[in-house]
């Protein structure tokens, strides 16, 4: 009859992780936007300019931009993509929107292998 009533007491190792998992979720759950901005830097800002693409600039001294990179997006509200590569028309509007052919003029002659390698060592 005792024996019905003793709960199982967990184990030390069971409190432990229980400890550790309640400690880390509270830590998580407590972090400000100025907390992890301390932690890990100033935040990346990127903007989503097609369904696939998102574009992070950089800026110059004087607060323009100097610098854009394109990237796939991975993820949407509710969906997931798992290209890593950027749909070719979809890259080219893109392009045309963000510097449009007046402004970054028009396409001048290629170059061959051999003299983009003699232009790179000068």
């Amino acid at each position: 009859m005792y024996l019905d009533r003793i709960q199982e007491v967990p184990s030390l190792g069971h409190q432990l992780v229980i400890a550790i998992l309640l400690l880390s979720v509270s830590s998580a759950i407590a972090q400000t936007p100025l907390d992890l901005q301390k932690k890990y830097g100033k935040p990346i800002v990127s903007y989503v300019v097609s369904e696939h693409i998102l574009m992070t600039p950089e800026y110059s001294t004087d607060g323009q931009v100097c610098m854009m990179r394109l990237h796939p997006r991975h993820y949407a509200s509710n969906i997931n993509y798992v290209s890593a590569n950027l749909p070719f028309q979809e890259l080219t509007r893109v392009l045309n929107e963000l510097v449009p052919l007046r402004t970054r003029g028009e396409k001048r002659n290629r170059l061959t292998r051999a003299q983009r390698v003699e232009e790179w060592n000068g």
